[in-house]
């Protein structure tokens, strides 16, 4: 049997999903999706992955932390990797400011410091998208990864900046980083 690389990870959004993505205010029936992944469905996944022995990662926004600090709490206390996911949940094309979103995810660092005591390496978009300046936000809180954009499935690859997609004209990728052989990543 051939070698199998596998990465499991989670977005346990609880009900952060529900109120900041697609505005449920107080609906309770979309309120309780989000409290059963938090009550139900998390401690069934962890219980899963311990029975197994499975690592995984857990993309958490600081929303759910602060709702739900003990199981946030037990995800990492079993031995699960969490990393950064927001705080609100929202997409961050939809920030006024840099300044706004830059202050969205410190507010989700402290959280996940405060639960983990560490600071997370790796970040997810809410939204599986980016502003103008989330890719420099990131830099510049000190990310080393993200696992948001598509661009390979295996290999990991340089995010860049400026990409050009204009409707008529050719795509461009833009600003690419030397790889360590010193080629050009793609």
């Amino acid at each position: 049997m051939a070698l199998t690389t596998v990465c499991l990870t989670y977005d346990f959004d609880a009900v952060s999903v529900w109120i900041h993505t697609f505005g449920a205010g107080n609906a309770p029936t979309q309120l309780s999706r989000g409290v059963y992944g938090a009550w139900v469905g998390a401690p069934r996944i962890l219980d899963l992955h311990d029975e197994h022995d499975i690592p995984a990662t857990w993309f958490v926004p600081g929303h759910t932390i602060e709702s739900f600090p003990d199981r946030v709490g037990s995800v990492h206390d079993r031995g699960y990797e969490v990393q950064c996911h927001g705080w609100s949940h929202v997409n961050p094309s939809t920030f006024d400011t840099k300044e706004a979103e830059k202050s969205e995810y410190e507010r989700a660092i402290t959280n996940i410091e405060d639960v983990t005591g560490r600071t997370p390496v790796g970040f997810r978009s809410p939204a599986w998208e980016f502003s103008t300046h989330t890719l420099e936000i990131l830099e510049e809180l000190g990310f080393e990864w993200d696992s948001s954009q598509m661009g390979n499935d295996f290999r990991p690859y340089y995010l860049r900046k400026n990409w050009s997609a204009p409707a008529d004209g050719p795509y461009e990728m833009c600003d690419r980083k030397p790889s360590k052989s010193g080629q050009r990543s793609s």
